[in-house]
């Protein structure tokens, strides 16, 4: 790596890790000032008309998997808690593997690189990454304010209400799978109609592609 290119990649790592603690700050932000005014076990957004509204839910259930996993193991809640936040970061580092992955692809094959998506997504898996270590570190599971209320019909065919609660973070998780698998349909799209339009540029794009894996077998 040049470094040119090194210092481009280090700004962008910078500008994204800026980024993702600017939405991680909205989020904890978000619910501080929720939390200022609600107290926990207050569920009576239950009792509240309209489709959408805003009420504090304390979801507890991470702290009671992880307490119930404490008392059935050797290993103290620590442990558990540690356990969790790294399954966070290990799905997520798969995840950006995959996105640069397909990048480095595109820039390889001199196709449009999308830059701003992965950047974007880059964005959101730090923010998710950060938000679900600060909920667990700090308020021992989440606090869900956004809530959502919608008829259904229950197992004897009455009709009931039901609730769906989210915060800011449950934001960016959604549109952090959204835009992934846009991307990910994207890039075969664009792989796809360079196959069919430019085959001899296609095939080059595979002799490069054998090349470096050939350079990286060599190294090992």
């Amino acid at each position: 790596m040049s470094e040119i290119k090194r210092r481009s990649w280090r700004k962008t790592v910078l500008w994204v890790g800026l980024w993702a603690l600017i939405l991680t700050a909205l989020d904890q932000g978000s619910k501080l000032l929720v939390k200022s005014f609600s107290t926990p076990g207050d569920d009576s957004y239950f009792n509240t008309t309209g489709f959408f509204h805003l009420h504090p839910v304390y979801n507890f259930r991470t702290a009671e998997l992880i307490k119930n996993r404490a008392e059935n193991s050797s290993f103290g809640a620590g442990f558990w808690w540690a356990l969790e936040i790294l399954e966070i970061a290990l799905a997520l580092t798969l995840a950006l593997i995959l996105l640069r992955a397909l990048y480095q692809l595109l820039v390889l094959a001199g196709l449009k690189a999308h830059g701003k998506l992965f950047f974007v997504l880059f964005v959101l898996a730090g923010a998710m990454f950060l938000c679900g270590t600060a909920d667990r570190l700090l308020w021992t599971g989440a606090l869900d304010f956004f809530c959502i209320t919608f008829q259904m019909k229950n197992a004897a065919g009455q009709m009931q209400t039901g609730h769906f609660a989210f915060d800011v973070k449950d934001v960016y998780v959604y549109l952090f799978g959204i835009l992934t698998f846009y991307c990910v349909l994207r890039v075969c799209m664009d792989f796809l109609i360079f196959k069919i339009k430019d085959p001899e540029g296609f095939a080059l794009f595979k002799a490069r592609l054998k090349v470096r894996f050939s350079r990286k077998k060599e190294k090992k």
